[in-house]
């Protein structure tokens, strides 16, 4: 019954989710250097800049939310799944989503 498709939504949406957070590391991981470079070059002209300033011109110059869209978009084509098979997840589901998406 339900309990069958909420276990095959749920297998269905980890798999996406894997794959998801296996494309992103990739970003963040290009993040992470150019992020390191910027902070040496800082350094070394004696500028400081605000923590959260700084994470959201690294974010805004990497274009890590389109990135993040591009890969979504791809990731979902993949599995055959549009964005609005996802507003159907029940409660539980949500809750695994949120635990995957604060992961990555």
């Amino acid at each position: 019954g339900s309990d069958v498709q909420a276990d095959a939504d749920s297998t269905l949406l980890l798999k996406m989710l894997a794959e998801l957070r296996r494309r992103f590391f990739h970003v963040a991981r290009e993040v992470s250097f150019v992020a390191k470079d910027v902070r040496a070059r800082l350094a070394a002209k004696g500028v400081t800049i605000e923590e959260e300033h700084f994470r959201q011109e690294l974010a805004q110059q990497c274009r890590i939310a389109e990135k993040f869209k591009v890969i979504q978009e791809e990731v979902l084509q993949q599995f055959g799944c549009s964005e609005e098979t996802l507003t159907f997840l029940d409660d539980a589901t949500a809750g695994d989503v949120q635990g995957h998406a604060e992961a990555v």
